[in-house]
């Protein structure tokens, strides 16, 4: 039995068109634009209905939001997802209804579809975008910090110690290649009080300290100098993470096209919501009618 897969997430942009319909890894994906309120969703239809069908696709639709992510220059949010099986060729997926929904957080900049995703070739890429898209998508720059610095780790290789490969590597970069390097190399003695190399101050006082919560250095996620610490490292280690992951893991800058189906300006799919949504009104306004009804009497 087939099951219609309902995938609900955050992304950076309003998209202009509603709909539009993609293939991804030899699967098709249905994108529809969701409200103000309402998140962005991607349906598709799996034929195994089993344990191992539902994990696949699981984690090709997961690899499908790291690269957009990548892409969008943005961070984009699994919100979850809901699936039901259905008898075969009673529902298409160009106009299968939403049956299930999440709220949305606030979209940031206009784009009218998707384009193109990185052209991805290992394991340890995949990895790197997942903690990319981990990273963007966070409220938290103590969250964002680390999973940049896990970046700089890779790729993961037995026998090496990577915590020294990483501090080596940021140590020989050029600080006129990395946005706020050369202005954090500057201020590690006069603001930090931190007398070795960049490399280590970012492991010992950044990665360790986000770690570490019984033993120093420690930084508590309530106190205010923490906070603007980690939030003025952030952008440096992002950077560098960044080109970590153009240079070193050899993800380039160039993309693969992501083949477009079909588009439309306007959509159905969410008439289900509308409609829930205007029986919740009615709903409301009852209860509220009930409730003044009530004072009244007492």
């Amino acid at each position: 039995m087939p099951t219609l897969w309902t995938i609900h997430f955050n992304s950076p942009c309003n998209f202009t068109n509603a709909e539009f319909i993609f293939e991804f890894e030899g699967e098709k994906y249905r994108f529809i634009r969701g409200t103000e309120e309402e998140s962005d969703k991607l349906l598709t239809i799996v034929d195994d209905d089993s344990n191992e069908g539902s994990d696949k696709c699981f984690e090709k639709t997961l690899r499908l939001l790291d690269y957009l992510s990548w892409d969008l220059h943005g961070g984009i949010q699994y919100l979850g997802r809901t699936g039901h099986g259905f008898k075969s060729g009673t529902i298409k997926l160009e106009n299968a209804v939403v049956p299930s929904f999440r709220a949305r957080n606030i979209r940031s900049y206009i784009a009218d579809s998707f384009h193109s995703i990185p052209d991805v070739t290992d394991d340890d890429q995949r990895f790197a975008l997942k903690l990319w898209n981990e990273a963007q998508s966070s409220h938290s720059p103590f969250f964002s910090f680390i999973n940049y610095w896990s970046i700089v780790e890779l790729p993961r290789v037995r026998g090496v110690n990577h915590k020294s490969r990483a501090i080596n590597w940021i140590n020989g970069l050029s600080s006129n290649k990395i946005s706020g390097l050369s202005e954090l190399r500057k201020n590690l003695k006069s603001k930090y009080n931190f007398s070795s190399d960049v490399g280590n101050f970012l492991y010992s006082e950044g990665r360790n300290a986000i770690a570490h919560v019984t033993r120093d250095p420690t930084l508590r996620r309530y106190d205010r100098e923490s906070y603007e610490k980690i939030s003025d490292l952030t952008p440096a280690m992002r950077a560098i993470a960044k080109y970590y992951i153009i240079n070193e893991l050899n993800l380039g800058h160039y993309s693969n096209e992501l083949k477009v189906l079909k588009t439309k300006k306007r959509t159905n799919a969410l008439a289900f919501l509308k409609e829930n949504q205007k029986r919740g009104k009615e709903t409301r306004k009852r209860t509220e009618r009930l409730l003044r009804n009530r004072f009244k009497m007492t």
